[in-house]
């Protein structure tokens, strides 16, 4: 089973990048900053999915500074049986539309979480 884990772009707000995976609580920070904490949890459970034999890609979009668009383009390259990313209560409007454009482009594949 191929599995994707994702901490997906939140860039809603011009000049500034959301912040969520690793963090104590999500906001923003000014593009200028250098801040970006890690996504332990997804770290975590990538690692514990390939001991038990599932193939894994993480893709932190914040980290990288891709779009939206970029970090579905990585979801449908990877061609993956489930998706996972993190998600949060401020950024949950964000997180959806996210989930509901890789439905559209992937079609009734994959499960999204």
């Amino acid at each position: 089973m191929r599995v994707f884990l994702g901490n997906s772009p939140w860039n809603t707000k011009p000049g500034y990048y959301g912040v969520r995976a690793g963090s104590r609580w999500p906001h923003f920070e000014a593009c200028s900053e250098r801040y970006m904490p890690f996504p332990f949890y997804l770290a975590y459970a990538a690692a514990i999915l390939e001991q038990a034999g599932f193939e894994v890609l993480l893709v932190d979009g914040i980290a990288e500074r891709i779009s939206t668009g970029q970090f579905i383009d990585r979801i449908e390259a990877f061609n993956p049986d489930l998706v996972v990313y993190e998600v949060s209560s401020a950024s949950f409007i964000t997180d959806m539309d996210t989930a509901a454009r890789v439905h559209a482009k992937l079609g009734r594949r994959p499960t999204v979480f």
